[in-house]
């Protein structure tokens, strides 16, 4: 874990710096003293060569929108700074900036205010620690409001950066576990709720439940996607402006935000032939995680309990194949798969005298271990209802889905449907017909390519189950004890030579030989 001791910076030069306080803060300590609230958004920009320009225009757009004057019917004034840095950050020279009203110069290395030094050994996480810790002490940065936004890759196929050079272990990859660790490291935060106020992900299919739960103690809100994040990223010229005009009333900013974000790409093509995938945003209430934190609980207790019944897994099997997922299918839409479970569950089960299935059953009817499954599915879909009625009470405060198919809050639970092999065996060049013989090199690439992805497929899975029994989630829930002991040997028996296409061999190797159980805090009836 990095501390203010073990990190090395460099101040930028005195001309630099000296433009940057006559720019910002000067112009603020000239002014008269504003009633207004103060939002202060804090960006964290660490991108992969491929995405290093996205990055670039997106700080454009927030220096453009933050330094033009805000109205006299704003609620709120906003300040913005930013932390930019290219694959791992161990031994670069990574800027910081500021943006603010009165920002000058028209580039954005005018708008410089300092840099880091990182050392050789320094990973994402520490990084992420510093530039907070440093965001912190700046005195125009101070604020009533903090908003933090995660900008880079999220959990998807091939997306883990490559590590440092010279350090294989250090990359650009940040587990929810490394996040909830270095988002502690910097409390308490200057402002009265001791946390921020919202945590933004514009990374690809962050809006699961795991880094939710994770981060339920260090921040109130979260805004992120289920799916894929267009390489545009965020709305960034629009963002600004809409802190300013709704900073007093999070959650009307965070409802507007969301769909804002779905117009904005509502006229673009999202298909295999452009492989854009539909735009999503949902925007979640942390501190309301609890029923479906129990639901999950829950879940996960009664198909432990029902781990021996021989029709279990094909019911499980239909619910998933059914479900909207993400990531190459190593995340499943919550709600999708429950409301599936519930619909294997109803079909043959034992009815009353008018047909409908039983409510209450006895202990001795055949299909009793059904109904506490059922029961608890039930619970997720309750948990998982989108607030449209300003209730207060749900966790989803808002989601938007340009195709309407998504729920907003996923879960891990890996299964490659045929939707998703489609698009991993899709050529990945035109041209290239393997009948024909020869050596059309086309050919040769589309012939590697899905074997390639599959791959990488097969590592995030390792990766993902390196640490997911560590997360709260898996201990408060046991839902990685049903990964383990019930949904792998599921796999494994359904799977028969395609193991490594549907799962991992090497994964399920893995479970299979565990020696100890998995870490497990929730009780069960």
């Amino acid at each position: 874990m990095a501390t203010k001791k073990a990190v090395a910076k460099k101040k930028v030069p005195n001309r630099v710096a000296a433009k940057s306080a006559a720019s910002i803060g000067g112009a603020q300590k000239s002014a008269a003293p504003s009633l207004k609230k103060r939002w202060t958004i804090l960006l964290d920009i660490a991108a992969d060569g491929g995405l290093a320009n996205f990055g670039i225009e997106s700080l454009k757009q927030l220096k453009n929108s933050a330094s033009t004057p805000g109205s006299a019917t704003d609620s709120a004034e906003v300040m913005v700074a930013a932390q930019f840095s290219v694959d791992a950050p161990a031994g670069q020279k990574i800027p910081r900036y500021i943006f603010g009203p009165g920002t000058i110069g028209g580039s954005l290395s005018d708008c410089i205010a300092d840099y880091l030094e990182a050392p050789e050994t320094m990973t994402e996480q520490q990084a992420l620690i510093d530039f907070l810790q440093w965001a912190f002490r700046q005195k125009e940065l101070d604020a009533d409001y903090y908003a933090l936004i995660l900008w880079g890759h999220g959990p998807e196929l091939m997306m883990q950066p490559p590590p440092a050079p010279g350090n294989n272990s250090i990359s650009l990859y940040l587990t929810p576990a490394d996040l909830r660790i270095a988002l502690k490291e910097v409390t308490p935060l200057p402002n009265k709720n001791n946390q921020f106020d919202l945590i933004a992900f514009d990374a690809c299919s962050m809006s699961m439940i795991e880094a939710a739960y994770e981060l339920r103690e260090n921040a109130r809100y979260m805004v992120a996607s289920q799916e894929e994040v267009p390489d545009l990223s965020f709305p960034y010229d629009t963002i600004v402006p809409l802190f300013r005009k709704k900073g007093t009333d999070l959650e009307s900013l965070l409802r507007e935000g969301v769909y804002a974000y779905i117009q904005t790409y509502e006229d673009y093509i999202d298909d295999a032939v452009t492989d854009m995938k539909p735009a999503t945003l949902s925007a979640l209430r942390l501190f309301k995680y609890g029923d479906l934190k129990e639901a999950l609980r829950r879940l996960s207790c009664a198909l432990n309990a029902a781990k021996r019944k021989p029709g279990l897994p094909s019911l499980l099997i239909k619910a998933r194949e059914s479900a909207r997922d993400f990531v190459s299918g190593l995340y499943v839409d919550m709600f999708d798969f429950a409301a599936g479970l519930i619909s294997e569950l109803e079909v043959g089960a034992s009815a009353d005298q008018h047909g409908h299935s039983k409510q209450s059953p006895s202990p001795t009817d055949p299909d009793y271990w059904k109904y506490p499954i059922r029961k608890a599915c039930k619970d997720v879909l309750a948990a998982l209802q989108e607030d449209t009625q300003g209730k207060k009470g749900l966790l989803v405060l808002a989601n938007c889905s340009a195709d309407g198919t998504c729920n907003g809050v996923s879960l891990y639970m890996p299964y490659l449907s045929n939707d998703q092999w489609i698009g991993i065996s899709r050529p990945m060049i035109k041209g290239g017909d393997a009948t024909r013989g020869g050596k059309d090199f086309s050919a040769v690439l589309n012939e590697a390519g899905p074997q390639q992805l599959l791959c990488e497929r097969r590592n995030l899975i390792a990766d993902t189950e390196h640490y997911y029994e560590a997360l709260q989630l898996s201990q408060d829930t046991g839902w990685y004890r049903f990964i383990v002991e019930q949904w792998t040997p599921i796999l494994v028996t359904i799977a028969t030579k395609n193991l490594d296409v549907l799962y991992s061999a090497r994964q399920a190797a893995l479970n299979a030989c565990r020696t100890k159980p998995v870490k497990v805090t929730a009780t069960c009836p």
